[in-house]
């Protein structure tokens, strides 16, 4: 009988009792490490605590769309750059080859999300099966003694093509566009600064024919078409562009579409607003050229981007990995690419200051978050928070880029 096809998702708090059946099950425990069985209560206050943890990751094992087994993977960041895997498929689903398939996908899926450079698996030595549905999916045996049989895989860092796809699937679901929409909106002073900024941004460049490519629930799309502007919003998630649309009760025009592709002919767009997008994209060089490509001379451009002036000062290295991937540029890096691409540059500006400082975190060490809290709420008084988005406006773009993690680019297309 052929093998259903075999798939991973990262475990939801429906799935913990179903975890605890197949963890507790006589057949599993006799080839855990820890063999007794786990109350229930107990087990599920591990369970919500892992799911918060960022340094575990849980995975669902499903076969022909039913859950069949679960993949635990730890990692320390201080320890080693590698992460460590745990299989159970649960009782009724082992012998069909399940547990190769499921320690394959769930090994590949971690390659992209946390790029680990190899991943450690320890093993009873008397659960045999378990030895072998490792070693035949590329694991070798790296030491073993009378307590456990220890093997390893080495993994590759995702293509710039692996990534693109993952962040595009990160918000495909309606799910996802629901929680963008939350955050964005969320109560807080600092986002509202951010927000502030960035529309005003948008605002003052985003003139004539206007795209905002990357639009997704229309944060910039709808201020503009309500002050009347020319604005077309693009997106690869049709999810979300479904919540700007009824946001906007259907009069947003819309497009489902790739930033490295845009469905335009040259010179269609007299300004293009794309922010908190490209950063994201490995292949955002091909994007600025895709920009410019349809922009109209004399056209504007206003992206954002990170700044790797700042990622040093902080002593933090490029992400690997999918979902830590960001762009990281200097000034001067980012000066010679937008001159050679046929654009002048109108500003580079420090941007949201307070939002994921690296520096002001290393600096301040544990005082940091109780001090970002109490700035975020005096933030909420509308009041501050316009005087502190004037002040980034204004004096914050005359600081070095070092300052904060983002830059605002705002550039115009040579006539």
């Amino acid at each position: 009988m052929p093998l259903p096809p075999v798939n991973v998702r990262p475990a939801t708090p429906a799935d913990c009792d179903l975890i605890w059946e197949w963890r507790n099950h006589p057949s599993t425990r006799e080839v855990s490490f820890n063999s007794d069985p786990i109350p229930l209560e107990e087990h599920r206050a591990w369970f919500a605590s892992s799911l918060k943890n960022l340094n575990r990751l849980i995975l669902m094992v499903e076969a022909g769309g039913e859950p069949v087994g679960r993949v635990c993977f730890d990692r320390d960041n201080e320890a080693a750059d590698s992460a460590e895997v745990g299989v159970v498929i649960g009782p009724g689903h082992r012998g069909r080859g399940l547990g190769r398939a499921a320690i394959d996908t769930a090994v590949e899926h971690i390659r992209i999300t946390w790029a680990p450079g190899s991943v450690v698996a320890r093993v009873k030595p008397s659960n045999s099966r378990s030895i072998a549905a490792f070693e035949a999916v590329g694991f070798r045996r790296e030491s073993e003694d009378a307590s456990a049989v220890v093997l390893t895989r080495e993994t590759q860092p995702p293509s710039g093509e692996e990534i693109k796809r993952f962040k595009a699937g990160a918000w495909s679901t309606a799910a996802a566009a629901e929680l963008y929409e939350r955050r964005i909106y969320k109560r807080s002073g600092v986002v509202c600064v951010k927000n502030s900024v960035e529309i005003g941004y948008a605002m003052r460049y985003g003139t004539g024919r206007v795209r905002d490519a990357g639009a997704g629930t229309g944060r910039f799309a709808l201020p503009l078409h309500q002050a009347g502007r020319n604005v077309f919003a693009l997106d690869i998630s049709e999810a979300m562009l479904r919540i700007a649309r009824d946001n906007s009760d259907g009069a947003l025009p819309v497009a489902v579409g790739d930033l490295l592709n845009l469905p335009f002919p040259d010179d269609t767009f007299d300004s293009i607003i794309s922010i908190t997008v490209v950063e994201h994209l490995p292949q955002y060089r091909e994007v600025f050229r895709e920009f410019v490509r349809v922009l109209k001379p004399g056209g504007a451009m206003v992206v954002q981007l990170c700044s790797a002036e700042h990622a040093e000062r902080a002593g933090v290295a490029d992400g690997r990995a999918a979902v830590d991937f960001v762009v990281q540029l200097t000034g001067a890096q980012t000066r010679e690419m937008l001159d050679g691409l046929g654009l002048d540059v109108i500003e580079l500006a420090p941007h949201d200051l307070l939002n994921g400082n690296m520096i002001l975190e290393r600096r301040l060490g544990r005082a940091c978050k109780p001090l970002w809290k109490l700035a975020d709420g005096l933030l909420r008084l509308p009041l501050l928070a316009r005087a502190f988005a004037r002040l980034e406006r204004t004096i914050g773009r005359r600081l070095p880029l070092w300052i904060s993690r983002s830059f605002m680019i705002v550039a115009e297309k040579r006539a």
